[in-house]
């Protein structure tokens, strides 16, 4: 501040009309993410021997081999009373593609910006990676065979949407959109809404949309039995953590009730994301601003209508603030978000 004076304001100086559009910048995140891969670990001969180093995987819907990127979304964390526009991020043991953690920072301006929360698996949880989510995928034989029906007879090519990962109801939700680009058009068309829920024994849904696919895995038989992370202490970007006693993992009973309150939960936020969406296509900054309040009551709904129909174990971690000045941009596009995020609260810490 001193090379550049009167560069830096203070956040007080934030005009109001503007706090409402700041979100958590990506650079500093990655940053973050880089350096609790190491520091996350406690044990003096535990980091001196690198046993529980983690990474962040490789996007696995290109063949560029670079990492996943932060993505924006709509999620909720077990110690906040209600979702949040966050950016987050998965991580993986080094070496190996099984999910060991997940983690968030909440974007939305107020009390909680800039608070790291980190959900740790287990180390037999059997949680998927990015990686081996898309090898799911990629496996399924219904998914093959839609796929090869979309590409037949057209001069298309299929093409991936980003694939995310976030928790719901005690499990971790896995979504990713297929779209159909024409080689001469080079317009993107959703076809397809991939997801899966639970570990390596959990059911794939292929549908034409999100809705569809979200009542497939979560409406449906859940073959898989859902991971429940442990609880780790208080973790910051620098500063090594002391982890709590690790939880049992819980085994859900096969099928989750779809109740009617969750069933207008879900289409609520179906229908505020597709608003929001068609107000960020057409410039109606005004009617984009009211489709992402509507979006953010409508997650707070499904929340509660997911803690009534006893989806959402409760948990109480704690968190930590970094600090760092936030960056001011326009919330209204996500990166990577083809739909909202469902909430949920799996028994994490940051």
């Amino acid at each position: 501040m001193k090379a550049f004076p009167d560069t830096v304001k203070a956040k007080a100086e934030i005009p109001d009309t503007l706090m409402p559009h700041l979100r958590y910048p990506q650079d500093m995140f990655k940053v973050q993410r880089d350096l609790l891969a190491e520091y996350h670990m406690t044990d003096a001969g535990g980091f001196f021997n690198g046993t529980d180093i983690w990474q962040v995987p490789a996007d696995p819907t290109t063949n560029t081999n670079e990492v996943q990127p932060p993505y924006y979304l709509t999620v909720r964390m077990p110690d906040a009373k209600a979702a949040s526009f966050s950016l987050t991020t998965s991580f993986t043991p080094s070496g190996r593609d099984n999910l060991a953690a997940f983690m968030s920072v909440s974007a939305d301006p107020g009390p909680d910006y800039g608070k790291i929360r980190i959900a740790k698996m287990e180390t037999d949880s059997r949680a998927l990676g990015a990686k081996q989510v898309q090898a799911k995928f990629n496996s399924d034989p219904l998914v093959a065979n839609q796929l090869t029906l979309l590409k037949t007879g057209t001069d298309s090519d299929i093409e991936y949407g980003n694939l995310l990962t976030l928790p719901v109801g005690g499990g971790l939700l896995n979504v990713e959109p297929v779209y159909l680009i024409g080689r001469s058009a080079k317009v993107p068309v959703l076809k397809k809404v991939l997801a899966t829920y639970g570990n390596e024994n959990a059911v794939v849904a292929v549908e034409d949309n999100l809705e569809k696919a979200l009542a497939k895995v979560l409406g449906g038989a859940v073959t898989g039995a859902p991971v429940t992370p442990t609880a780790p202490g208080t973790t910051t970007p620098t500063t090594p953590t002391t982890p709590g006693t690790p939880t049992t993992p819980t085994t859900p009973t096969p099928g989750i009730p779809v109740t009617p309150e969750l069933q207008k939960a879900i289409a609520d936020v179906l229908k505020a994301q597709n608003d929001a969406d068609n107000a960020a296509k057409a410039g109606d900054w005004v009617a984009l601003g009211q489709a992402q309040k509507a979006q953010s009551e409508a997650a707070r709904a499904l929340a509660a209508a997911q803690q009534k129909a006893g989806l959402a174990p409760s948990a109480t971690p704690s968190a930590a603030t970094p600090s760092g000045t936030p960056s001011a941009a326009p919330s209204s596009a996500p990166a990577g978000t083809p739909a909202p995020a469902p909430t949920g609260t799996p028994t994490a810490s940051p």
